[in-house]
């Protein structure tokens, strides 16, 4: 999905660079995706894979003017994608996946292809497909594969007598 898909009154606030309306299109929009993680917890127990929104290569109101916003496009991203991870860690089995570092990596002005997004409804460019998938599995692990645990303890002199590398078994006192 796209920004406007989930979060439409955002992109009008930023459009009109009022920071108090934006802070609230943001807030807004953070309630809200942030409730639909809650929602799907409460009536399922499935595994979350929560995708954020990506910042703009090219802010509506230009680089100069949004940074000199207190409340710009880009914090308003920003604030929604932090509110979105809180709501997949809070959730529990949910992994909030941060597509806009895979797309800044990649490169964010060649990240976009617009006609890929109006057929399949996913952006990304056929240069950073791989890129955004090879992500998105990484993403997805901790979901399905259970996570490592590794105890590492150095016994030597401990419950045996002696030094394993410089002794060698034989040389080990144990008793």
């Amino acid at each position: 999905c796209d920004r406007e898909d989930v979060a439409g009154d955002l992109a009008l606030a930023c459009a009109g660079g009022v920071a108090e309306e934006i802070a609230g299109a943001a807030e807004a929009a953070a309630r809200r995706l942030a409730g639909l993680v809650g929602g799907l917890r409460r009536h399922s127990s499935a595994r979350l894979l929560v995708q954020g929104l990506l910042l703009p290569d090219r802010p509506v109101l230009g680089d100069v003017a949004d940074a000199n916003l207190v409340r710009g496009e880009r914090w308003a991203i920003q604030h929604v994608n932090e509110a979105l991870a809180a709501a997949c860690r809070e959730a529990g089995d949910a992994v909030f996946f941060d597509q806009d570092l895979v797309a800044a990596r990649c490169g964010r002005a060649r990240w976009r292809d617009e006609r890929m997004f109006r057929s399949t409804r996913l952006a990304v460019a056929s240069e950073c497909f791989t890129a955004y998938a090879q992500a998105l599995v990484r993403a997805a692990r901790p979901l399905f594969l259970p996570a490592r645990k590794v105890v590492v303890s150095d016994l030597d002199n401990t419950l045996w007598g002696g030094v394993v590398g410089e002794e060698g078994v034989e040389g080990i006192v144990t008793g």
